[in-house]
This record gives C-alpha cells, sequence and structure tokens, in this order.
C-alpha cells in the first residue's frame, strides 16, 4: 500500500490495575484497556487512511493478543529439573 503521508502522530495510554497482596496470596493485576488517538496529515482519500488504519491493526501483534483470547503456557525449570 503506497500511500502520501507528510506526517503521522499516534499517542497511546495503556490503563492497568494491581490489587491484593503477594504476601496473602490474592495478588491481581490486569489491564484497563487501551486508548490510542492516531493523527494523519495527508491528502489521500478518507477511505484510503481508514483502509491503512485497518491493516495497521489488524496486522499488529501487539493488538491481537489484546483483543483477542490467547493461551499462556509456562514451563519453570529449578536446577534443570521440571518445576510443578
Amino acid at each position: 500500500m503506497k500511500l502520501h503521508l507528510e506526517d503521522v502522530r499516534v499517542d497511546q495510554t495503556v490503563r492497568y490495575y494491581r490489587k491484593g497482596s503477594v504476601l496473602a496470596g490474592t495478588i491481581k493485576s490486569g489491564s484497563l484497556g487501551v486508548e490510542a488517538r492516531i493523527d494523519v496529515v495527508s491528502d489521500e482519500p478518507p477511505e484510503k487512511i481508514a483502509e491503512l488504519i485497518r491493516v495497521a491493526k489488524e496486522s499488529c501483534f501487539t493488538h491481537g493478543a489484546l483483543t483477542e483470547p490467547v493461551t499462556v503456557d509456562t514451563d519453570v525449570c529449578l536446577n534443570g529439573k521440571p518445576l510443578t
């Protein structure tokens, strides 16, 4: 996709939470969401810029991981042996 873009600025805010206690075994953390503002300066038609943003979001690994459920597998070894 070849487009003429004079300037692009992205401001992103990610909000997280943490609650509970490590000592009590109740610690919990996660994301409350992501806000992004994208400012584009271009003489391209709005439809082409909208398509660019759509493709950028759909090809971003981080965007995909945050918006689609994923499995997280963790293997831990202690002194070379699996920790179960």
